[in-house]
């Protein structure tokens, strides 16, 4: 890029930020937008991405009712869809760069937009300071919901994050359920504003009634994608030893060949997923050990659990956390290993009609805390 170049984006990048109202003209949009910076680190193009992920949905959320500038970095992907949408996209070399730049051209009227990310938090925590702006951190899926017992060095790296700078925003924005803040160890700021934004199977009420093996159509289900760490080909394996069950995926089929027994249904819409899994006696959840999927807790695991489903896991720690508590739920098995794994699946089969799962109604605290809350036995706050 030019020298001319860099100095007629940065114009147009300081007259987007400091009138969206000819930013919003300019793009057919409404004359009251307010102005908005978006930072993030994430390239939001990449391949891994799919469509519906939380990462490319947070921009896109702010740049339907914001002129946005989204901050990116310089060799980041940003979905068309995304770039459409927005008054301005700012590429970086580095966030050093990027503070003098926002500092600037940034006042007290732009809102701004970040992530869980700790360089971003930081961004953010200085221009507020600095210029008084309004501040909201996006938490869908946040780190912190780690396993209090693993790797405790990255957990108290992550509890300092928390304390120190997600204080200073004026508003959260949770995709989790509200009794998990009390293992998030986190005390909101008198003031603070929270939002939570929770999947339909977090929010339903409804007993979730317990199908006789009669009445399901499958032996098991699965809702992920297929991939080696989500246990696709682990799975596979294990059904080689169990023949004529009948499985049903919901999620992106393998690339290649199809396994035998499971149905694929590709990518459904969250509600029309979980009917589908009722119509399964098992569900299961056959994550490897990877880092990504180990020291979090299991939020799949939750999901099955308010399916009134017997569920077959993998031993990470997350998940025996939740067996311990609920042991004739949830049955583990030795991660990675496809005999452990059919052997298991044999036995909670033989056995799914007479375990004890818990419905909603089944527990007492539910008159205090929502659904989930009272299943996983969190409290609040510490």
């Amino acid at each position: 890029m030019s020298a001319v170049q860099r100095v007629v984006e940065f114009a147009d990048a300081r007259r987007s930020l400091r009138a969206p109202a000819a930013v919003a003209w300019r793009r057919g949009c409404s004359m009251s937008l307010p102005s908005a910076v978006y930072i993030t680190r994430t390239n939001l193009g990449a391949d891994w991405i799919s469509p519906h992920a939380n990462v490319y949905l947070k921009p896109l959320e702010v740049a339907r009712t914001h002129a946005l500038t989204l901050c990116v970095p310089r060799t980041a992907q940003v979905p068309p869809e995304l770039a459409s949408r927005c008054a301005r996209l700012v590429r970086y070399d580095s966030l050093r760069g990027l503070r003098k730049r926002l500092l600037r051209e940034t006042s007290a009227r732009t809102e701004l937009f970040t992530g869980f990310d700790f360089p971003c938090l930081w961004l953010a925590r200085k221009l507020k300071r600095r210029r008084g702006c309004p501040w909201t951190v996006f938490l869908w899926d946040p780190p912190s919901l780690g396993h209090r017992d693993a790797f405790p060095p990255l957990r108290r790296a992550i509890d300092f994050v928390w304390r120190m700078l997600a204080p200073a925003a004026d508003r959260l924005v949770l995709n989790i359920h509200p009794g998990l803040l009390g293992e998030m160890r986190y005390r909101p700021p008198r003031g603070q504003k929270l939002e939570f934004r929770m999947q339909d199977a977090f929010t339903e009420r409804k007993p979730a009634k317990i199908a006789s093996a009669s009445g399901c159509l499958y032996d098991f289900g699965v809702l992920s994608n297929w991939t080696a760490a989500k246990g696709g080909p682990l799975l596979s394996e294990a059904l080689a030893r169990l023949p004529g069950l009948k499985g049903l995926w919901i999620g992106s089929p393998p690339a290649h060949s199809a396994a035998e027994g499971i149905r694929f249904t590709g990518r459904l819409p969250q509600t029309e997923a979980f009917a589908r899994l009722r119509t399964c006696r098992v569900l299961i959840v056959p994550y490897l050990p990877v880092p990504s999927l180990k020291w979090n807790y299991p939020l799949k695991l939750f999901e099955y659990l308010q399916l009134g489903r017997p569920v077959v896991a993998s031993d990470n720690p997350g998940n025996a956390a939740v067996a311990a508590r609920h042991p004739r739920c949830v049955r583990l098995f030795k991660s990675g290993d496809a005999a452990s794994l059919a052997a298991v699946l044999k036995e909670v089969l033989a056995e799914s009609s007479s375990l004890d799962v818990p419905t909603p109604l089944q527990h007492p605290v539910l008159a205090k805390l929502p659904v989930l809350s009272g299943i996983l036995g969190f409290p609040w706050c510490d």
